[in-house]
């Protein structure tokens, strides 16, 4: 279930990353770039909530750790990142930290990090200060984790937030990040509203997550809802 947009960025992100991050792509991970990417004409997201299901082990978190990246970087936007398992959250932590801290490989990437928190808790990579055309200065943008609890997230404003292992959230998890959510409602420029993005696998039977399979089953009914879904599953027979 999509929604119209005017342009994407997608293409040009992933040829981009594909030259200057060494970075490979699926089908299906340069479709889901492509919507990330998705634009309306005055340039806020097309989607502001993306729901992704895939199998396990079919690299459902590689197009939004680039897609983190493009937002910090270039758009110099705040970025959350955040994940049911603590495991989960330092494997992506590390792979873009891999990506920032190796000069000698990415150095179009390298030179714009700031600096990079490796407290426990307190992960995040954090960008240069930026220079508009008039002349101005501006907070450059980050890329903060963090393992999702009852009690709330990192307490921080941003842009966009990635909810990796999006099927084993739960509603109190989602409320918990509302504060999250709702510091950016008066944001004045394209961000009005942080996109959101969700991405997990078919729950099992003993998953305790409610919120993703609600939004699968709102995506599979004759209900019209906001959530733009992307899933990848074996056809009906």
């Amino acid at each position: 279930m999509l929604g119209e947009y005017a342009y994407s960025y997608g293409p040009d992100v992933v040829e981009m990353f594909e030259d200057e991050g060494g970075a490979t792509f699926y089908p299906c991970q340069r479709d889901e770039l492509e919507i990330m990417l998705a634009r309306n004409r005055d340039g806020g997201p097309s989607a502001l909530t993306i729901g992704i299901s895939k199998p396990r082990q079919n690299g459902k978190s590689y197009a939004a750790r680039f897609y983190a990246v493009y937002m910090g970087v270039f758009e110099h936007r705040q970025v959350l990142y955040s994940a049911h398992h603590s495991t989960t959250t330092n494997k992506m932590f590390k792979a873009l930290c891999n990506l920032f801290e190796s000069p000698e490989r990415y150095p179009e990437f390298a030179r714009d990090v700031k600096n990079i928190s490796h407290v426990r808790g307190y992960e995040g990579i954090y960008f240069k200060d930026w220079q508009d055309d008039a002349g101005f200065f501006h907070d450059g943008g980050c890329i903060e984790f963090a393992t999702r609890t009852n009690s709330g997230s990192r307490g921080g404003t941003y842009s966009v937030i990635i909810v990796d292992e999006a099927q084993e959230l739960t509603s109190e998890q989602q409320e918990a990040m509302l504060p999250v959510i709702s510091a950016s409602a008066d944001v004045s420029d394209v961000e009005r509203m942080p996109q959101q993005i969700f991405i997990g696998t078919p729950p099992g039977p003993a998953c305790r997550g409610t919120v993703f399979r609600e939004m699968h089953d709102v995506a599979h009914s004759d209900e019209k809802g906001n959530t733009w879904w992307l899933e990848w599953s074996i056809a009906d027979k």
